[in-house]
């Protein structure tokens, strides 16, 4: 796997392990139930409270950047970060897996 793709979940933003899960489990159900998908369709999410959560991880093909699948693993930062950046401990998180 030759590339990271990084995306942003556009939604809310979490900063408790709590929320955090919660916002996994909801974009899991949306790949699932609303795009028909096998699974959530990142590799790894990272919340805004500094943890890495798997999604489908390092061994399974994802569906997060149509026609580069194959090729590159999807990093999602849960949250909408159009005009501002994740927090801290999420950037250092990401620093972890790349």
């Amino acid at each position: 796997v030759s590339y990271l793709f990084i995306h942003h979940s556009a939604g809310a933003s979490c900063s408790t392990k709590a929320q955090c899960i919660a916002e996994v489990k909801g974009i899991q159900n949306y790949h699932m139930d609303s795009n028909g998908w096998s699974d959530i369709g990142y590799s790894f999410l990272i919340g805004g409270d500094g943890n890495i959560y798997e999604g489908r991880g390092w061994n399974k093909v994802g569906a997060h950047t149509y026609g580069f699948n194959s090729v590159g693993y999807g990093i999602d930062f849960i949250g909408t970060f159009t005009s501002t950046n994740p927090t801290q401990a999420a950037q250092n998180a990401y620093k972890q897996l790349a």
